[in-house]
């Protein structure tokens, strides 16, 4: 295994975070 992400892994990691994020705002907003 070389070291570095390749720019699937990037976007893979970066539509993942985006999606916790925005399940998680949601959840915020529904507490608040």
């Amino acid at each position: 295994m070389r070291r570095g992400f390749t720019l699937i892994e990037l976007i893979v990691v970066i539509i993942i975070v985006g999606i916790l994020a925005a399940v998680g705002m949601t959840q915020y907003t529904k507490v608040v």
